[in-house]
């Protein structure tokens, strides 16, 4: 009632054809932005969504967890695990690449529960 209320002829014409105008716009947005969604979703789809790090001691004569195991990966299990071995010599820093959830290479114990960590991150992270 309020939409009409004063209105008569032309008049109530034109309001229904600046509705119907503001509507389609409306309608033209709704899809822009649910395309807009899907790229973002595709591209995100791609981009670092589960880290996990465990720390620790690589040779007995070296004090503290210097070393670390550090695994990053997108939302399907691709990435890498980045380890670096510290001794009294130096560091030493290894590469893994990671795909689906799994290496070609051998992953010690901690790489392993740096991929758990960094697997429960983006399970817990997705949208139920």
């Amino acid at each position: 009632n309020r939409l009409f209320s004063g209105t008569e002829g032309a008049n109530l014409r034109m309001g229904l054809e600046t509705l119907l105008s503001r509507v389609e716009g409306s309608q033209a947005e709704v899809r822009r932005l649910q395309a807009l969604t899907q790229r973002l979703q595709a591209t995100l789809e791609h981009s670092i969504q589960g880290v996990g790090m465990v720390r620790f001691r690589a040779f007995p004569d070296t004090g503290g967890d210097q070393s670390f195991a550090l695994a990053l990966v997108d939302g399907r299990g691709n990435g890498f695990i980045l380890t670096a071995l510290h001794s009294r010599e130096g560091v030493r820093v290894y590469g893994k690449p990671l795909a689906a959830w799994s290496s070609l290479y051998h992953l010690s114990e901690e790489e392993q529960e740096a991929l758990r960590q960094a697997r429960q991150m983006v399970e817990e992270g997705q949208p139920s």
